[in-house]
């Protein structure tokens, strides 16, 4: 970030990476990124045509009008890892 502003860059990437998507939400939780510098988009197909919606982040590090579901349930998903290991360690120390 520090090379961008320094040089006054655009930095333009596309990913399907909900690591990614996280980090730039923490970092403007953290107030190290202004929302104001990010801009996301979300592409959509309903097998007739596309469109663009542009879900923004503000300074707590959320999104508004994030599509539903587009990352699944990660805190559900965490509690069934850790549910199950359980399950696994109690299996195996039996």
């Amino acid at each position: 970030m520090r090379c961008t502003r320094a040089r006054n860059l655009q930095v333009i990437f596309e990913s399907h990476s909900e690591h990614m998507l996280m980090r730039l939400q923490r970092r403007a939780a953290e107030q190290a990124i202004s929302p104001e510098d990010v801009a996301l988009y979300f592409c959509e197909n309903d097998g007739k045509e596309s469109s663009i919606s542009q879900p923004l982040l503000d300074e707590c590090g959320s999104i508004a009008d994030w599509p539903e579901d587009f990352f699944g349930d990660a805190m559900g998903e965490t509690a069934a890892i850790v549910s199950a290991g359980l399950r696994h360690r109690a299996e195996t120390e039996a």
